[in-house]
Order: C-alpha cells, then structure tokens, then sequence
C-alpha cells in the first residue's frame, strides 16, 4: 500500500512557492528537519511527484547511514540520474574548463561522452574547486531551462565533501533554474562538529522547515487513509499518546493493530491498550516476529550491507541462488518492511532506516563483527575485478569485522580507500580513512615504525588539503619523532616539509612571522639528508627559504633558494623546478632585484606554458604585473592584467577572479578613475568572501584609504582603522601609524614614532614592503620638516630613484620614489634636486 501523504500542506505550500520561483529563474533552497520517522522523505517525495508531473527533472541523492559509501556518494547518484535522462534528449556535454577531468575521474560514464577532458586530472591546489564548479556549471546546463528539482535525503549520514559541495551550489543559485531541497535529523547531525557547523551555515543560506508530529485531527486522517476506515476518537487520542504524532510510529502502530486485529475494540467508549509496551524499535521487532526465520536472518544479513543492497551481494552471503533468495524475501515485501528500488533492477532497500536500525542493533558484537567480516568478503569476491568504486565499502566491513580477525585486510583497505578518496579530492574522508588504518596498525603490528609513518604522511597531507593546518601539523610533527627513532632520513625530509607547510595552500607565509619550530626542523632534515636525496634535498632548500623570508638573514635566504634552484635545474623535473623558481621568486622579493624577479618571472610563464599547468603560468603572470608595475610601466603591467584576466576567466577560481579585480582598482587610482577604482575594490570584496586566504577586509581597507587619501577624504577613516601608539608592531605597521598621525595632525605622536626609528637609523628590513614602508616615512618627514630624518631616509632611497613604490602584490600604489625624493630634498633645501626628482 503507498504512503499516505498527510498534515503537510503548509509546508508543502512553501516548497510549491519554491518551485515556482525556480520557474522563473530564482534558485531556492530548502533544508527539511525532524526527527526519525517525521515525514521528511515523504514531504520531499510529494514535492518531487507534482514537479515531476510538471515536467520537470527530479534528482535524487540518498546519503548511506553507515560508514563505507564512496565519496561524494549522494552527487554521484544525481549525476548519474541526470545522464541518463539526458541520454534520451541527445548526448550530454561535461561542462569544459579546468573542472571537466576532475568531473569525469568522480563519474566515470562521463569519460566516454563529447567532452574536453583530459583522461587524468591535472594536479592543482585548487582542484576541489573546480569540481564543485564543474558538477554546478554541468547540472544548470540544459538548454530548455527546464527546472531541475535536486533532493538529497538524510544529509546528517553525508560525507563532508558532499556537504562542501553542496554549500558551494547553493552560493550558486541565484538567477538558476533550480530548486534544492535537503532533509536531516537535527539529533544525529549534532553528533558530528563538522556536519552540525556546514548544516547551521547551509541553514542561513536557505529556508528552514522544522516538522513536527502529527495533531488528533492528522492522525485520524492517517489511520483512515491507510486502513480505508474511521477510527474511534479514544484509539487516535491513544496512537497519538503513544507516539507524539511522529508519522511512522503510527504507520508501525497501526501495522500491527491490523496484523492482530484489534484496530477497532467492541467497546468504543474504552481507550485501547495498544501493543506498543516498549516504543516503535518493539513495534518494529513485533512486526517482524512473524517473518520465517529464512527471512529474518536474510534481512539482518542485508542490515550489515546497509540501508540499500544488492542481490548479487546478499545472495553469495546467503548462499542461495537469485529465485530462492526472491522467494525467501517475498514475505518482507509484502509487509513493506523491504521495497524495491525502481531505479535500478536487482537492488532492495529497508522501507525505512528504523527497520533497518533495529534488526542490525539486534546483533551482538562478535556476531556483527562475524558478519561485516562475511559481507567484506563476498564483496572483495563480487568486485575482484575492478574494486576501485567499492573500496570504502571494502574498507568499512574489514574494519567493523577487525574483533573478529582480518586486522591486515582492514589496513589494506582503509589505505586504499583513502588514497582513492584524497584522488577523489574527498580530503576530509582521506584523513579519517587513515586515522582508522593508523588505529588498527597500533593495535595489531605496533612494532611497524615505518609504516606508521608513512601512514601519518599520508594523513598529514591529507588534512592540509582539507584545511586542518593544526592537525596536519601535529600529524606530521609525530611522523618526524618515529623517523628520528628508526634512522631514517627520507622520511624525516618528508615529516619536515608536511610540517613547515609544502602541502598548504598558501604560497608564502604569513607576513612578518618566523616560525622557529619549522626552521629547527627543515635545518635537522637538511643536516641528516646531506646529499643523498638532490630532489628531496632541493624540496628543503627552497622550503627553507620560503620559512626564513621574514628572518634578517637576507644573504642566507638568497644562497638557499639559489643552491635549490640549482639542484632542481640539474634533477630536469619540471615539477621540482617550479617550486625552486616558486622559492626563488620570494627569496628576491626585496627592492634590489627586481630585475631578477622579472626574469625568474618569465621562466615561471613559459614553464607553465610549456607543461600545460595554467596556475604555474598564473604564477609567472602575477610577478611580471607586479615588476613592471614597479617600473612604472603601466602599459605592459595591463596587458599581462589581461592576460591574468583571460586565464582567470576560464578557471573560475574565486581567488584569481579576487586578484583580478584588486589589480583593476590598483590601476583606476593610479589613474585617478575614483569611481572606478572603488567600484573594482568592492567587487574585490565580494569575490574574496569565497576564498579565505584572499584577507578581503585588509585588502579594501588598505585600497580605500589610498583611494580616500588622493580624494582628501582620510576622515572617513576615522574610528576605523586607526592605529594604536601602544600597540606592537611590524615596521610596515610602524610606518603606516607614522603617516597617519602626520595626515590627521597628530604632529607630536608622529614626531615621537618618527625619531624613535630615525635614532635606530630606520632598520626596516629589505623586503617586499621596503620602498611602500620608506615611501610613508619620507612623507612623514617632510610634512614635519624633519631635516636630520629628511637626511638619512633620502640617502637610503636615492639608489632606487625612478621606481614606484607597490604594495604587497599590487595592492596599492604609494607613488614613486622619485616624488618622495623631491620632497626629501626640498625640505633639506636642495632646490634643484627637488626638481630634478
């Protein structure tokens, strides 16, 4: 008998008004909470069959409610549906672009269809977001603009991929054809940090519909609809008492009510006892007592498998043919405890996960273990000859069955599994596939030094790409204490460059610091390697260089970057060489060898364009906009803007696209195009709220206040950003407070800040900030006519008289040096340098 649909219509109503909107081009998106058994699904479901009615494509993704699903499992079922409804229209296209290989390797079907993509995804820093790109760009191109209904159902069970790539569609909605809708269960999603924290913020980004239990009046109607007669108003105020009006405690109430016959009792006026002493999990058991026993150990064989299975699978662990084990599961479909999955032939599902729930908490655990161990082993036969798709499943089933033996097989596979995931850029259940290989391994082969510490590089890599720095750093400290213990110096290179960041998004480090741990342990490394590993050797070289930019060993981080330069040019890698010409390029971020940064620059293009890696050749692009910038050459700065422009542009990358429009402000205020200037850095912000390293905020201050100083307009900048005297700062910092006491007439705190670094003979390091930093101080010293300080700072810059003055990587302009000269050398009375500046 179908589900009864009811007591759902207001929320029925909104979902309707959803619908609509999407309709007219205005994607929505809807999240339905509620406890088990509530009526979620079927809410969804009723939504989904008058969408489907209208003619519009309805997708479902189903999360699994145990461990052992592939990554990104529920998109991977929408993908699917969705080819093979385009199929029947003509051949669907991957969408091109730097997203279409990563696409193809997560479905493979796609692999075989009209598309760009490359048979193996290129590496990236960035890949994950050009999948997500990929999957929303791929699922919004129909060309009939027909509204496409996706529903993911149960998402507190998704993997935290699933539940990124989701949040990332549903920034995407706007101006689509598309109506989302998630169901989950409030309780079970508060269990897990990570689910609870993206379901909160994909809440704010959409509408919220709690649902409730069902009234008197709703279950009167229920039981009706489902029995097709009236109960008595004492047996609804009973059901209702029993179960809070939660639709499926009813449904399994009233299931047994009819199976005993007592729906209906002689005496109407008697509230009923219902057979109910212990709550739905005992109604459930109830319910299946009657099942034959074939049935039932069938059935708690298919709950170790899961909410779905297939019969292929539950056939080898039963040891019965496809007809027979049909037979013995007739009696479950006609008490709708199993139903049919009329996608796909041959696979069976729990009518609900409580059935499935209570038959599986039903076994004891040496018997469960017993049993994961069987399932694990007929699966390993069923795919021996492509387990691939089926690792994390493998995975799962060895390490439930590891208190029953097989702890080699539950390492192998939960290895596997991750290495397919972190593939799969499923980083998050990368590194939790380890952790559990790592557990096994302490408690089966403790003694396995090495490979444990492979295991925590695996992971350790695994969680910088999921952004967990603090753990990856942990991780990778622990591998470097077990390579110190067994000796061996290759592995300590790579505990080494895992902990000072090698697999961290950011190509540099955070501005001002030195992280002494990281030095310590990069200089260890690089003692106990010696020379006996030139690619890992090079590997440390530069990343020690990166790590001791901010350090006043100028000449030590110059001769480190060069000698890993050399080294790499001597291995022929091309990848080796990038992050030597990667560490060069910082190394020489100091205002004395700009010439150099230009050429090294070019390098980085032409490699990139010579391997076909459009990020390295980004790379190249970004040093060249901002060396000519500093030349003043304004003309060939713009045109390698465009050239970023045009790459940018077919990345999608929101970071790139960030840069874009940073640069684009940059040049409208060297310009003097205000308006311009402001408009591009508030697009600055916009796109760099997507993307954490782009520090949005600092970025448009720092931009503003350029553009608001060339305005006369700095008092809009008060109570704002103002610096503190008794603050702690970095010299740029130093600067920056100087400038601004100067401009805001506060002459006595700018005086003091001035002289007290005049008196230190202005030791600002020779660094990327340098000319911006003694730009700022030689205005500060001709607005107070500060001849001593006027003196000293105008010795210092004259050497680098015709350059301009950049901030960060081309963040602002703070004019050219040549000015600030002239301003020097008028306040010390040198009339005809003045002009000559």
């Amino acid at each position: 008998m179908p589900a009864v649909f009811v007591g759902r219509h207001h929320e029925l109503v909104e979902l309707r008004a959803g619908l609509e909107d999407a309709v007219t081009g205005r994607g929505r998106f809807f999240l339905v909470v509620g406890e088990a058994g509530i009526g979620k699904t079927r809410l969804v479901e009723e939504l989904a069959r008058e969408a489907a009615a209208r003619g519009h494509l309805v997708l479902w993704g189903r999360c699994w409610e145990s461990e052992g699903a592939p990554p990104y499992w529920p998109w991977i079922q929408v993908i699917r549906a969705y080819l093979r409804t385009a199929r029947s229209e003509g051949p669907p296209r991957v969408a091109g672009g730097a997203g279409a290989p990563y696409l193809a390797q997560l479905v493979p079907e796609l692999g075989g269809l009209d598309s760009p993509a490359p048979s193996a995804p290129p590496q990236s820093e960035h890949a994950r977001f050009y999948l997500f790109d990929a999957v929303a760009t791929f699922l919004g191109s129909r060309p009939d603009r027909t509204p496409l209904v996706l529903v993911f159902d149960d998402l507190q069970w998704a993997d935290t991929p699933s539940l990124l790539l989701l949040q990332f569609l549903v920034h995407e909605l706007r101006d689509t054809a598309m109506l989302v809708v998630a169901t989950y269960r409030e309780m079970e999603a508060r269990q897990s940090p990570h689910v609870a924290d993206i379901l909160g913020a994909l809440a704010r980004d959409g509408r919220h519909l709690p649902l409730r239990g069902f009234g008197d009046e709703e279950v009167a109607l229920f039981i009706e609809g489902k029995t097709g007669r009236s109960a008595s108003a004492a047996l609804v105020r009973a059901v209702h008492h029993e179960t809070e009006g939660n639709p499926f405690f009813v449904d399994e109430i009233v299931h047994l009510l009819v199976s005993e016959g007592t729906l209906e009792p002689r005496d109407t006026s008697i509230p009923p006892r219902l057979p109910v002493p212990e709550g739905v999990r005992e109604a459930i058991r109830r319910r299946l007592a009657p099942l034959p026993a074939p049935c039932r150990d069938a059935l708690t064989l298919a709950s170790v498998v899961g909410r779905e299975f297939g019969l292929g699978a539950l056939q080898r662990a039963c040891g019965l043919g496809a007809d027979a084990l049909l037979e013995v599961l007739r009696p479950a479909l006609g008490r709708e405890i199993l139903v049919r999955d009329p996608r796909t032939a041959g696979r069976y599902r729990f009518a609900h996960a409580l059935i499935r729930e209570t038959i599986y908490e039903q076994l004891d655990a040496a018997e469960r273990a017993r049993l994961h161990g069987r399932i694990g082993e007929v699966l390993e036969a069923l795919h021996e000859m492509d387990p691939t798709p089926h690792l994390a499943t493998l995975a799962h089933h060895f390490l439930e069955a590891v208190p029953a033996g097989g702890a080699e097989k539950a390492i192998t596979y939960s290895t596997r599994a991750a290495r397919y995931a972190e593939a799969s850029l499923a980083y998050e259940d990368a590194a939790v596939l380890f952790e559990r290989a790592l557990e096994v391994l302490a408690e089966g082969r403790p003694a396995d030094a090495r490979e444990r510490c492979e295991l925590l590089l695996a992971r350790g890599g695994a969680q910088w790409k999921a952004g967990d720095g603090h753990g990856a750093r942990e991780t990778f400290r622990q591998a470097a204490e077990i390579a110190r213990r067994v000796g061996d110096p290759a592995l300590l290179a790579r505990s080494a460059l895992g902990f000072a960041g090698e697999g961290s998004r950011l190509l540099w480090v955070r501005s001002g610091v030195v992280d002494q741990p990281r030095i310590e342990l990069l200089e260890e490394a690089l003692h106990r390697l010696g020379d006996g590993d030139p690619g890992l050797r090079a590997r440390l070289l530069a990343r020690l260089a990166i790590n001791l930019y901010w350090d006043p060993q100028a000449a030590r981080v110059l001769a480190l970057s060069e000698e890993a330069l050399t080294l790499a040019r001597q291995l022929g890698d091309p990848g080796q060489l990038a992050a030597a010409l990667r560490a060069r390029l910082i190394a020489l971020w100091r205002p004395e060898t700009a010439e150099e940064r230009l050429a090294i620059a070019d390098e980085i293009v032409s490699l990139g364009q010579r391997t076909g890696d459009r990020e390295l050749s980004l790379l190249g692009h970004r040093f060249r906009i901002v060396g000519f910038l500093e030349f003043g050459d304004v003309v060939a700065a713009d045109r390698e803007i465009e050239a970023w422009a045009q790459i940018a542009g077919e990345l999608r990358q929101p970071l790139y696209l960030t840069d874009l429009a940073m640069w684009r402000a940059t040049r409208a205020i060297m310009d003097g195009r205000f308006a311009d200037g402001e408009e591009q850095a508030k697009r600055a912000v916009e796109l760099g709220q997507r993307e954490h390293d782009a520090q949005p905020i600092m970025r448009y201050e720092i931009q503003t206040f350029v553009l608001h100083f060339h305005q006369g307009r700095l008092d809009q900048h008060l109570g704002r950003s103002q610096p503190r005297a008794d603050a702690p700062a970095p010299m740029l910092v130093r600067c920056f407070r100087a400038f601004w006491w100067s401009e805001m007439d506060r002459k006595a705190e700018a005086q003091l800040e001035l002289s007290a670094l005049a008196k230190e003979g202005f030791p600002l390091p020779h660094d990327g900030a340098w000319v911006v930093s003694m730009g700022l101080l030689s205005a500060v010293a001709a607005e107070l006519n500060d001849r001593a300080s006027a003196a000293q700072l105008y010795d210092l810059l004259v050497p680098y008289a015709g350059r301009i003055g950049i901030a960060a990587a081309g963040l602002a302009c703070s004019g050219s040096v040549s000015y600030h000269l002239g301003l020097l050398a008028s306040t010390l009375g040198r009339v005809a340098d003045a002009i000559r500046h």
